[in-house]
Parts: C-alpha cells; sequence; structure tokens
C-alpha cells in the first residue's frame, strides 16, 4: 500500500512481507549521519519505513469514533444559597480528579 502526502512524497508501507528489521534500517539510517536531509537531497520518493507508525491511523480511528464530552460545570445560581455552592464546589473537584480540567459557563454576571 502507498499513501500519496500532501507535499507530493509517498509514504512506504507494508509491502506484504512478513519480516520488516526497523532495528537495522534505523542504524544504516544513523550510521549515515546524512539524517533526513540526506534523505531529501538523495532525492528519496518515499518515506522510509521506520517514519511510518501504522498506530497513528487506528489512534485517528478511535478518537473521531468516541464520544468524548468535557464536564461543563454552570456557575450561574452559585451565589444563590450555601447547598447550591456546595454542590458546584463539588462538581469542580470532582471535573479536577476525573478529568484534570472542566469548561465554565455562565461565570458573569
Amino acid at each position: 500500500m502507498v499513501i500519496t502526502t500532501a507535499t507530493n512524497y509517498e509514504l512506504e508501507t507494508s509491502d506484504g512481507s512478513a519480516y520488516y528489521d526497523g532495528k537495522a534500517e534505523r542504524i544504516s539510517f544513523d550510521d549515515s549521519k546524512t539524517g533526513v536531509k540526506g534523505l531529501v537531497d538523495s532525492g528519496v520518493s518515499k518515506i522510509p519505513r521506520m517514519f511510518y507508525s501504522g498506530k497513528l491511523d487506528l489512534i485517528e480511528t478511535l478518537l473521531s469514533a468516541s464520544k468524548i464530552s468535557v464536564p461543563v460545570i454552570d456557575l450561574q445560581d452559585m451565589e444563590k444559597s450555601s447547598s447550591q455552592h456546595a454542590e458546584v464546589v463539588g462538581k469542580i473537584g470532582s471535573a479536577c480528579r476525573k478529568w484534570g480540567f472542566f469548561q465554565v459557563v455562565n461565570q458573569g454576571k
């Protein structure tokens, strides 16, 4: 499979062979001491397989398929009573522990 990117380079992926020696390819690349610039200067038309991670496709698929929703905390009635204040503070604490962040709405008067 070959993927064409916006920069007109092709991404070299699995060629159907069951064996791929990524370690040997990385050692060879490191020993060349030319880096990525050396690849470009040599006129490479395919991005070497060692630079591709098929896991990225899986991650993007999982993220797009997931139903992630950020906790939303409404501060509008927080000052009306001590029980509502305590409820909002509890929601903030829970969101911080569970998510590490949250969205605040109605914070202005």
